[in-house]
């Protein structure tokens, strides 16, 4: 896997972004939690997808809700 793979998801109303970010959150605990021993680069690597699929979900999340505000 390379490196500077990045994941780009496509979040289209505000129940996604908040399952994206609550799914992202709780793999990532699953994932720090749970250390397996030899696959620290794979696990990493896991951590890089899933933060950024987390920080996509929160700004679409902060998206949204702005959008209900000017509305």
């Amino acid at each position: 896997m390379a490196n500077n793979a990045k994941v780009t998801i496509e979040i289209n109303t505000l129940d996604e972004a908040l399952h994206w970010e609550n799914h992202a959150v709780l793999t990532l605990n699953k994932i720090k939690q749970n250390p397996v021993e030899g696959q620290a680069d794979l696990q990493s690597s896991l951590v890089r997808t899933w933060t950024d699929v987390h920080r996509q979900a929160r700004k679409a999340v902060g998206q949204f809700i702005k959008q209900e505000e000017a509305a």
